[in-house]
């Protein structure tokens, strides 16, 4: 029961803790929908803000089209006979007219603001535009640029908006007006798409207070100048951009609007919405809020609900745990002394092949009554308990060492490097080659007598780069590749692969001490179509060479 205790605590922290989260959202939601009622302004002015910027930005670039067209007319040499030719200035009007969105025409006045040339082919030469004179222009501030009224002189259809700046000659006299007009039709479209962002009105001001365009258009009020009414046009000439909470000037409607002047001219474009529109946006994030709020408290519940569900399990969980880590200390520990052991039984079957290979030799070379013969049979009956006694130690580092299969492993005392062994004289009369290659020297050089008594050529070698390297000089000559498997630089999979990407039908003996590679060597042998066998260390050379001598001639 001691040990229930903190589980049934947690629970009902967790039960506190999803009560106050939800709580705290639901009066963060209320919170937010009393904060939205109190700043419904805030997003209605980043929106207008925007409709503004866009609308600004866009003017701008139609009176720096002008502006353009002032500076190729300012670069010309002759600007006073420019002037006086009618067919020349007209060229040039249409040849460095820049084409913009908005920007109808462009003109030439002269400085009774009477027209002298146009790209408009229905307005008449010497038509007369309502502009101040030359010297009252010079003396507003007008940033170089003057905006005339609403021009209905085309129509109610193409009505425009002339803006003119001053032309000086070389020697800096004033001797007429370059200019362009707003295309009033142009822009009740543009302001109509700008409009679906939920602004009730859009205005383009003068900085006098002339209304020059407005969505939705109100024809009897274009060009009429409202500076005294509650627009404030003081405070609007003060600041370049801002918002300010009035009544419009046109329908009388309460507005919360929002301006901006134009870069590089004397206008102001306005955009602003009506109260009930205003708060329209604030019943819509109400909602929203509402909704989250209902998902956050939804969310939490479905959440602690599976968190006590895990509650129940962690019980069983910590009546296993000890269990298990008991269990998996164990497991670590039999594999470290599985690890030890594989590691020095693969040195005691090095050991034990050179013991079986020196047996074999005073088998052979000794008679069968001489007297040391019955030592000779207690010594191999000796090394055979040793070998039976080594594979229960490999058997016991199976375990362990089957995650390591196919890694190059080194073997045990690797710091010292194989000595390169020198081929020894070989007749090569016979297309029969074997190549061994054994990281034990000493394995080494009993093989290479073995081999030699029986009349086979061979190369054997400890070092597998070597063996690499000769086999690449002679591929066609060898036909069986003898090899151990944990060498260094280079294991006996890795030279194997090498030597088959020359010779892919090479057959291969595997021999080794270690027997956890019997299943990396099946699996081998299974996708060469059989053309390799398995000898495990330690072996008898008779084993060797009868198994070589089945494999050369099948």
């Amino acid at each position: 029961m001691r040990k229930l205790a903190p589980l049934q605590s947690f629970r009902r922290q967790v039960k506190f803790a999803t009560l106050l989260a939800c709580a705290l959202i639901t009066l963060l939601a209320l919170l937010s929908v009393w904060r939205d009622f109190r700043l419904a302004k805030g997003p209605v002015i980043r929106n207008s803000a925007n409709v503004t910027m866009v609308v600004a930005e866009h003017l701008s670039n139609v009176f720096q089209a002008v502006h353009q067209l002032d500076e190729r007319l300012s670069a010309e040499r002759d600007v006073r006979g420019l002037l006086r030719s009618l067919p020349r200035l007209r060229a040039f009007l249409n040849d460095n007219m820049v084409p913009i969105s908005g920007l109808g025409f462009v003109f030439v006045l002269d400085p009774q603001a009477r027209l002298i040339a146009s790209t408009e082919p229905l307005l008449p030469v010497g038509a007369k535009f309502n502009l101040p004179d030359l010297e009252r222009m010079k003396s507003l501030e007008h940033q170089g640029m003057w905006i005339g009224n609403i021009d209905r002189s085309l129509g109610e259809d193409r009505a425009f908006v002339p803006f003119v700046r001053i032309i000086a000659d070389a020697q800096g006299k004033n001797i007429g007006l370059l200019g362009g007009a707003l295309d009033t039709r142009f822009y009740d479209h543009f302001f109509s798409d700008l409009r679906i962002w939920g602004h009730d009105a859009i205005f383009v001001l003068s900085r006098d207070g002339t209304l020059l365009l407005r969505y939705p258009e109100v024809r009897q009020a274009l060009g009429q100048n409202f500076r005294d009414l509650s627009l404030v046009f003081q405070e609007l000439r003060k600041r370049e951009s801002g918002w300010f909470y009035g009544v419009s000037p046109v329908d009388g409607l309460l507005k919360l609007s929002y301006f901006r002047q134009v870069p590089g001219a004397p206008i102001i474009a306005v955009a602003g919405r009506s109260q009930p529109s205003v708060y329209a946006t604030w019943r819509v994030s109400s909602f929203i809020h509402v909704i989250f709020m209902l998902v956050g408290v939804g969310s939490i519940l479905f959440l602690s609900h599976l968190l006590l569900r895990q509650v129940a399990r962690l019980e069983a969980d910590q009546r296993h745990r000890r269990a298990y880590e008991k269990q998996v200390r164990q497991i670590q520990k039999m594999e470290s002394i599985g690890r030890f052991a594989g590691g020095i039984a693969h040195d005691f079957n090095n050991i034990l092949t050179i013991l079986f290979g020196h047996i074999d030799r005073l088998e052979h070379t000794l008679p069968a009554d001489h007297e040391i013969t019955p030592v000779r049979e207690k010594l191999f009956q000796g090394t055979l308990r040793a070998r039976d006694l080594v594979r229960q130690i490999l058997a016991l580092s199976r375990k362990d060492r089957e995650q390591s299969l196919g890694q190059n492993e080194t073997s045990p005392g690797g710091e010292k490097r194989p000595a390169e062994a020198a081929p020894l004289p070989m007749t090569f009369s016979a297309n029969h080659g074997i190549l061994f290659v054994d990281d034990e020297e000493t394995v080494v050089e009993l093989v290479r007598e073995a081999l030699q008594a029986q009349g086979l050529t061979c190369f054997c070698t400890s070092d597998p780069l070597g063996a690499l390297e000769e086999f690449r000089r002679r591929p066609d000559f060898y036909r069986l590749l003898v090899t151990d498997i944990n060498m260094a630089p280079m294991d006996g999979f890795e030279l194997l692969r090498k030597i088959h990407e020359i010779k892919p039908d090479l057959p291969v003996l595997f021999a080794t001490a270690f027997t956890e590679h019997r299943t990396q060597i099946q699996n081998h042998i299974a996708v060469q179509k059989g053309l390799g066998r398995f000898l495990p260390k330690p072996y008898k050379l008779k084993e060797l060479t009868d198994l070589i001598d089945s494999m050369i001639y099948p």
